[in-house]
């Protein structure tokens, strides 16, 4: 993709991946403190491709990726092979890529920027999505909406490149970065038709003859996206389980709603006007809308953050607070421009939609794509804004800033790596699988929780031995994950309850709460405690009393 930079935007460009690439790579193995199992799965994945061309489970590079039943995007998996193999199965090989690109979507942010409005623009909006909250905490740690968001970012570039110059290469572009972006998240999978509508609306209301050069990038993109569809076909699950797990449709809480309404009506109430204020589109359309419109809560943005802990650090909000003075000035600004600009805004509105048929709202990593136009927008509005500034106002508002960014790195340093609940969603195992390592080899049961893909990752269990023994089951109800239940020695069971007859040739493993007792006739052999001291990891057997 062709962008006009001299070469003082070239040296600004590096300046800015160089410190955003150091903001994400600083300090990765304590902050975040744990190593999730979706990223322990997406690791391993590529492992095994490289080992033996096979995912996990002994699947022939596939377009979408079973991993605990909810069939990932490929993308990413494809994406972390290059550092696996340079660097080996480790945590920051999987996560590099997604530093990478929370990187290069602040220089694209400046030169998009700096081609619509101006080059102060650009940098306001490079160095606001360089220290935004939201992108820092999503991008230090490998998740598929990284890539996804990167993606979505360059080809609405590429389009609004070509819209300025009518050059073809941009719309080729385009058609490649929109055909990735359906490898890439579930998300993107309407996200991007959407936005092709509306870039298609935009081309052919200026009644030019420029639709001639879509044709070939058309094909392309047909070409290109084609195998995943295949893929799907043959596999329909790759596409619609992972739907039906999260999906508002498939809510209970929802149908219960509906039912108990209608049960509540007095007998001789109209049977047509209770199946008018009492039905399935007006109770699953007002979740959705409540659950779209929860994705612009100031609550959400600016104080509180996403419900998720994961995804959330605790004193901040996703944005930083002085963007809620620049985003109103911003959007003032791009509605008063041309299409390309309001484009931007469309793109704002529509990236929430898929986020919102959600049971889990509002949620910042389903519409990550949307922290994209909020900070070029941002930028826009701050660069405006400090013109009429004076240096007092200036220095306030840097203040400002400065305590909010304050905030958000206290939250993430200090808070995060010490308190049960932020740790518990990045999976803290501390050093456990070091400390089990005089019993590997022999039998381990671990009670609870989903140890085996972790385990797997640290052991760099070899690819082809793990295919072969790795035991799978699925539930009944498949909005649950598939259930991995042993491979080699190891066991995983799904209840944290200690067996009543125990084994006194296997090691058990269980995560235990604070004072939480253990039966009298086992012999603790280590401990792994929490850094808050309210949790343990805590691996026994049968004591020798007992055996005897």
């Amino acid at each position: 993709m062709r962008l006009k930079a001299n070469r003082q935007d070239k040296i600004i460009l590096v300046g800015l991946f160089l410190v955003s690439f150091l903001l994400r790579i600083a300090f990765w193995s304590r902050f975040p403190p744990g190593f999730t199992a979706d990223e322990a799965t997406m690791g391993y994945d590529a492992y095994s491709l490289l080992k033996t061309g096979k995912d996990q489970f002994g699947t022939s590079w596939p377009l979408a990726f079973r991993s605990f039943g909810d069939w990932r995007p490929p993308l990413y998996v494809y994406a972390s092979m290059p550092f696996i193999a340079l660097f080996g199965l480790t945590p920051l090989s999987v996560r590099l890529p997604s530093m990478i690109a929370g990187s290069l979507e602040v220089g694209l942010a400046y030169l998009l920027t700096k081609e619509l409005f101006s080059k102060k623009a650009g940098i306001f909006s490079a160095v606001l999505l360089m220290l935004s909250p939201w992108s820092l905490l999503q991008t230090r740690f490998a998740q598929e909406a990284n890539l996804s968001t990167l993606i979505i970012f360059s080809g609405v570039t590429s389009f609004i490149l070509w819209f300025k110059r009518r050059a073809r290469p941009y719309a080729l572009c385009l058609a490649v970065f929109f055909s990735l972006s359906f490898y890439s998240y579930h998300n993107a999978r309407l996200t991007t038709p959407l936005l092709l509508i509306a870039m298609f609306w935009i081309i052919f209301r200026k009644k030019e003859k420029y639709w001639r050069q879509w044709v070939t990038p058309i094909i392309i993109g047909a070409v290109l996206v084609s195998p995943l569809f295949l893929w799907i076909k043959q596999k329909p699950e790759a596409l619609f389980r992972r739907a039906s797990a999260q999906s508002v449709f498939s809510d209970p809480a929802i149908k219960i709603a509906l039912w108990k309404d209608i049960v509540s009506m007095p007998p001789d109430y109209p049977i047509w006007l209770s199946r008018l204020q009492h039905n399935k589109p007006l109770y699953y359309g007002k979740a959705i809308l409540g659950g779209y419109l929860s994705h612009f809560d100031p609550r959400f943005l600016f104080l509180s953050g996403d419900p998720h802990e994961r995804f959330r650090t605790p004193l901040s909000g996703l944005l930083n607070w002085t963007m809620i003075i620049f985003i109103p000035i911003g959007s003032l600004m791009f509605i008063q421009r041309e299409a390309t600009h309001r484009f931007i805004l469309f793109w704002l509105f529509t990236s929430p939609i898929v986020a919102s048929l959600s049971t889990i709202v509002p949620n910042s990593q389903h519409a990550q794509d949307m922290m994209i136009p909020l900070h070029l927008i941002g930028g826009v509005g701050a660069a405006r804004l400090f013109e009429w500034m004076t240096v007092l106002q200036k220095s306030l508002a840097l203040s400002l800033f400065l305590v909010s960014c304050s905030l958000f790195l206290y939250g993430y340093a200090k808070i995060i790596p010490v308190q049960t609940k932020y740790l518990q969603a990045w999976h803290y195992y501390g050093d456990l699988f070091k400390k089990l390592s005089p019993f590997y080899g022999s039998k381990i049961v671990f009670l609870g929780g989903q140890y085996y893909i972790n385990l797997a990752f640290y052991l760099r269990e070899d690819p082809a031995v793990f295919q072969e023994e790795v035991r799978i089951s699925r539930p009944d109800n498949l909005a649950e994950f598939d259930h991995v239940e042993s491979f080699g020695s190891y066991e995983f069971r799904k209840t944290r309850d200690i067996p009543t007859e125990l084994n006194p040739d296997t090691v058990y493993v269980r995560l235990n709460e604070n004072g939480e007792l253990l039966p009298d006739d086992i012999e603790v052999v280590d401990r792994e405690f929490w850094p808050d001291g309210k949790r343990e990891y805590v691996a026994f057997t049968l004591s020798n009393d007992s055996n005897d």
